[in-house]
């Protein structure tokens, strides 16, 4: 029995090492070892499911069209350009409010009892939507009799994100307070209710477009506006505008686009002798235009066929950039058009002294172009542009010089066809967001009058220069410097005179305490010039606002 149990131990272990031993009984020592790979594994990584963050730190769409009303550029007609009774610029928050940071309230005021109030709030808890809110106040009291001037200002935006698109609502409220205070004190005296020049504009507009990419490459963004103004002497425009814009992007290089838009006002207001005034003016366009674009040479060819008063224009919209000496140098040509919308309250903007007008008529500007910019180094850029320009029914601002008017307001007068030779030239430099400066110069050469004997209350040169500084992590100084030569203005009795000009300079600071204060302090008019942009009407001089900002 124990023979039996020994031998069946002695087959146990056979069985186990065996293949041991035939495995290195096999084994070839003249290869080097290796090793096979029968299947490589390849990792892939699933994609994790999605949450929508729409509702959180929303990018600010510099994009958005507020104002929808063909004002003309600034860049190309200083001659429309205004300046304000009070250089006093107190800029609002709303960048703010758009990126969903915070809540505020800014409080200061000034010398020239001048209150100053900016506050802002927004909601965000609604999921993929933005809701912004953001209302100011500013009056001041110059030293004239009846200079006084105040603003009041609300507006609101509501956006919603949904996957492809985003949706926009806008309301605002502007209430403008002037006087025409442009009398002869020594012989008149009025009250404030006699020569007030209350101007209250209320807008509401609404709009979508699409933020993704469509499978037919289509982007659109149709907007409704409707747009209710009114000013003393019972003035009402009522406008109502319709836009319905959309683009087809073929490839990087190529892409066209078409637009239709409507925009009709209806005008009613009681004139001096108590009648009742009402008229329309409405301004229809369709526009085409197919772009390409690359490596820096960008061709847009375009047309508009405008209707306006029942008059049909076909105008142009060619432009072409190209560069040269490695792209350092960028040579720009183009031949564009377009109508300039003239309602009153366009034009009250821009001349907060101007009188109702019984009669609109709207200016069709062409305008032929070449110029060159340059980028030198990576934070200076210069350009130069030199322009011939042709109006149509150009209005000029032109005092009202009749023996009925005292008050010495401003009345339109228009001009068959102006030319005008324009030269414009910048200058920028941008250093990350610690230093900014940017300075441009314009003449204008406005030749070709027939029914006016001058260009009146043109600006035949106009130089502006603004900068910015980051002086420290708590201290930022920004400031703004303009300069201006006068144009021709009339006289009583039909003299042509020569308007002085003027010269600003403004600096704003904002000193960061903590996390929830800042104080700011702004200088306007250091030089304490009162100039007239507006013959009699004189701005500010030195004054200054100075309070506290609280974020919470």
């Amino acid at each position: 029995m124990k023979r039996f149990q020994m031998k069946f131990k002695q087959f146990l272990w056979v069985i186990v090492f065996f293949p041991f031993g035939v495995l290195f009984a096999q084994k070839d020592t003249s290869v080097k070892p290796s090793v096979t790979i029968i299947s490589s594994y390849k990792p892939v990584l699933i994609s994790p499911a999605k949450i929508n963050f729409y509702g959180s730190s929303l990018p600010t769409d510099t994009n958005r069209d507020v104002r929808s009303y063909n004002i003309p550029s600034q860049n190309y007609v200083y001659s429309y350009q205004s300046v304000s009774l009070s250089p006093l610029s107190m800029q609002t928050d709303s960048n703010e409010l758009l990126r969903g940071l915070h809540h505020f309230i800014k409080l200061g005021y000034g010398n020239l009892n001048t209150p100053f109030l900016n506050a802002g709030t927004y909601i965000n808890t609604i999921p993929s939507a933005l809701i912004t809110a953001n209302v100011s106040s500013l009056s001041s009291k110059g030293k004239i009799k009846n200079q006084d001037y105040s603003l009041f200002s609300f507006k609101s935006n509501a956006s919603y994100f949904f996957k492809d698109n985003e949706a926009d609502a806008n309301l605002s409220f502007d209430r403008r307070q002037n006087y025409l205070f442009g009398y002869d004190h020594t012989k008149y005296d009025f009250n404030k209710k006699d020569i007030s020049h209350l101007f209250n504009d209320l807008s509401f507009s609404i709009g979508i477009r699409n933020t993704a990419n469509h499978f037919l490459k289509l982007y659109y963004n149709p907007s409704f506006v409707v747009d209710i103004f009114s000013a003393k002497d019972s003035l009402k425009e009522n406008t109502v505008k319709v836009s319905m814009p959309a683009e087809v992007r073929f490839n990087d290089q190529f892409k066209a686009g078409v637009s239709a838009s409507i925009d009709a006002t209806n005008v009613s207001f009681t004139n001096q002798q108590s009648q009742k005034v009402s008229f329309k003016n409405s301004v229809s366009n369709l526009k085409g235009y197919i772009q390409y674009k690359k490596t820096g040479l960008n061709i847009n060819a375009g047309f508009a066929a405008v209707r306006s008063f029942n008059h049909w224009s076909v105008l142009p919209d060619i432009k072409a950039e190209m560069p040269v000496s490695n792209q350092n140098i960028v040579l720009f040509a183009g031949w564009s058009g377009n109508v300039i919308k003239n309602t009153y309250r366009n034009l009250s903007v821009l001349n907060p002294y101007l009188k109702a007008q019984s009669a609109q008529l709207n200016t069709t500007k062409n305008e032929i172009y070449g110029g060159i910019k340059s980028f030198i180094g990576k934070f200076i850029s210069v350009s130069a542009k030199a322009a011939w320009e042709r109006y149509k029914n150009y209005q000029f601002f032109l005092n009202d010089t009749t023996s009925a008017s005292i008050l010495n307001a401003y009345v339109l007068s228009a001009e068959p066809i102006v030319n005008n030779f324009s030269l414009h030239g910048e200058l920028n430099y941008v250093k990350h967001e610690k230093f900014s400066f940017s300075g441009e110069v314009t003449f204008n050469g406005y030749t070709g009058m027939k029914a006016n004997a001058k260009a009146w209350n043109t600006l035949p040169m106009e130089a502006r220069i603004n900068f910015m500084s980051q002086v420290n992590k708590k201290l930022k100084m920004t400031g703004s410097f303009f300069l201006f030569a006068g144009g021709h203005y009339l006289e009583r009795g039909n003299i042509s005179k020569l308007n002085e000009g003027g010269s600003d300079l403004s600096i704003a600071s904002e000193y960061k305490i903590n996390k929830k204060f800042i104080g700011f302090l702004n200088l306007n008019n250091i030089f304490g010039k009162s100039y007239e942009r507006w013959r009699y009407y004189p701005v500010y001089g030195f004054n200054a606002v100075g309070g506290i900002k609280v974020i919470f």
